[in-house]
């Protein structure tokens, strides 16, 4: 069987039907990285099924923002969609899309937080000439409309309610974000690849901070290093055992 340049070898398709939506142009220039919430595995715990499982039914239901692809707890990789689909996982549709964010920051009806401006004003903005990102607009490229164009969006699965990663995800998670790296000529670094906190901090945070990866804070949840390294650290914790109705 052929390898697909647009869906990870490592990954397997998790979806009775890829769910239909409308395509994106490729390669990707970007990958956005999001941790789910605690219902996710105590849904799937609560009901006896593979938490990629359920994560997938959630992601086939119209209306329903899904990623192209996810990582359990024991480092399980699924594609729920082929990468030349366009994720609705962390876009500005709530903020009337680019322009309408614009307005908003412009007229101080969105103000953005200062952890933000923290953790981006150290590292290399995307826009040429541009000093700093004063906004989640700077991390656009110029083809990209919304974080949602030409990106692929990567659903790490908490286990239980610890916000954190276990060993394994930050293992195969790295070998499936170089994979889509390579295949899009993607830089594996922080201005091309960041949280979805990073591209919405309003609905992913608070002015004190976020969940998502990206966020700093006091107790920081998630490594950069970790997982662009594939080596696990401190933050990680250890892989648990699967249960039997995991598998």
């Amino acid at each position: 069987m052929p390898t697909d340049p647009w869906m990870s070898d490592l990954a397997l398709p998790h979806a009775k039907t890829m769910r239909d939506t409308k395509n994106q142009v490729v390669p990707a220039l970007s990958v956005v990285l999001h941790i789910t919430g605690r219902a996710t595995y105590l849904n799937a715990e609560k009901r006896k099924r593979p938490p990629l499982d359920w994560l997938s039914l959630y992601f086939s239901k119209a209306g329903n923002p899904f990623a192209h692809y996810s990582v359990d707890p024991w480092g399980r990789i699924a594609c729920h969609a082929d990468e030349r689909q366009t994720p609705y996982a962390q876009g500005w549709a709530e903020y009337g899309g680019a322009d309408g964010l614009a307005r908003k920051l412009a007229k101080g009806k969105l103000k953005v937080w200062d952890w933000w401006k923290a953790r981006w004003n150290h590292l290399a903005a995307r826009r040429p000439g541009s000093p700093c990102c004063l906004s989640p607009l700077d991390l656009l490229a110029p083809e990209q409309a919304t974080p949602n164009v030409r990106s692929v969006a990567i659903e790490f699965i908490q286990h239980g309610g610890q916000l954190k990663l276990t060993a394994m995800q930050y293992v195969n998670g790295h070998e499936l974000l170089a994979d889509i790296c390579a295949r899009h000529h993607i830089p594996l670094d922080q201005a091309h690849v960041y949280g979805h906190s990073d591209a919405d901090p309003w609905g992913r945070g608070t002015a004190a901070g976020s969940w998502d990866p990206g966020a700093p804070g006091d107790s920081p949840t998630f490594s950069w290093e970790a997982m662009f390294a594939g080596a696990p650290d401190e933050l990680a914790i250890e892989t648990p055992r699967m249960p039997s109705w995991a598998k």
